[in-house]
């Protein structure tokens, strides 16, 4: 079900939310960086690192948007640029 977002809540589903958002963060920040190499399948091979999660999780608890959050979406191109 949906569980809607409350500050310095975070619900049993959190961590996976937090691990699962940073996977598909990152995978849209490689599949800009890289349209034709990058596929929707791909994102469960992206292993965000915990510090990363750690970050999503942040905006998340602070009822930020990450997949609008700037600090996020620096961090998830940094990786792409690393990995890649």
């Amino acid at each position: 079900g949906f569980y809607p977002l409350q500050k310095d809540v975070l619900n049993d589903l959190g961590e996976i939310t937090a691990y699962t958002t940073a996977q598909v963060l990152i995978y849209e920040a490689a599949h800009r960086l890289y349209p034709q190499a990058v596929y929707i399948q791909d994102i469960p091979h992206f292993l965000p690192p915990e510090a990363f999660v750690d970050l999503v999780e942040g905006a998340i608890r602070s009822c930020q948007d990450p997949f609008s959050s700037p600090e996020v979406l620096r961090e998830a191109q940094r990786l792409v640029e690393v990995w890649f």
